[in-house]
């Protein structure tokens, strides 16, 4: 995730655009879809150089994060 970010914010493209891949194929592992989708926007935005939007889109990629964390978690905590 942090890779995602820095890469944005150092204007490195090509960082954030593999970060996002991986992110991407992560997340389609575990069956995170709307995670898949929003790291795969990352992904495109990164590939074609389109990063007006990556900044919004990373904010909605951490937040589902956040949530698929504690979803995890409650679960893990079930008896």
């Amino acid at each position: 995730m942090s890779e995602i970010g820095e890469g944005l914010a150092e204007g490195n493209i090509e960082r954030m655009h593999l970060a996002a891949h991986t992110m991407r194929g992560s997340m389609q592992v575990i069956g995170a879809e709307l995670a898949a989708s929003l790291a795969e926007s990352l992904e495109t935005a990164g590939r074609t150089g389109q990063t007006s939007e990556a900044s919004e889109l990373l904010n909605q990629l951490q937040s589902e994060l956040r949530e698929l964390t504690a979803k995890i978690e409650a679960y893990m905590d079930l008896p």
